[in-house]
């Protein structure tokens, strides 16, 4: 591992993964990560200060639980199509959306800024690495 062990030692609380595993005996994966999701969202919910005496209210439409009871009992064949991104909403949208929208491809610029972006700063990325060093985060020796 590319953290050094003093480092990991230090915060090894916080390293370490709070979530669950998958249970081979019992609900299907698809509902144990439903699950599982439903309960950080609620832990991140919690953790939200409460603005005061203000007229604010804070509100979650898509965790209403109608709706969540909804999505969760459709299908995952439904949901999850090879070679189909987002299949249920485009087959949703179809009489609505004209096709050109509803058949392109993803968004590609974003992530290929990404990367351009990265390729061209890598050397000075490179020498950041260093100061993570100099705080013993990184153990330098190790290669990605």
């Amino acid at each position: 591992m590319w953290l050094t062990p003093r480092f990991r030692e230090r915060n090894s609380e916080h390293l370490s993964a709070p979530g669950t595993r998958f249970r081979v005996f019992g609900p299907l994966p698809s509902v144990q990560a439903n699950t599982a999701a439903l309960e950080i969202l609620t832990r991140q919910i919690s953790c939200v200060s409460s603005p005061g005496p203000a007229a604010l209210e804070w509100r979650y439409p898509f965790l209403d639980r109608d709706l969540v009871a909804f999505c969760a009992s459709i299908p995952r064949e439904q949901l999850v199509r090879p070679h189909q991104r987002r299949s249920l909403m485009r087959r949703a949208l179809a009489e609505i959306v004209p096709q050109e929208i509803l058949q392109r491809r993803r968004k590609a610029y974003v992530s290929r800024a990404l990367v351009t972006m990265l390729a061209a700063h890598w050397e000075n990325l490179r020498k950041g690495h260093l100061r993570l060093e100099a705080m013993d985060i990184v153990d330098g020796s190790v290669s990605a």
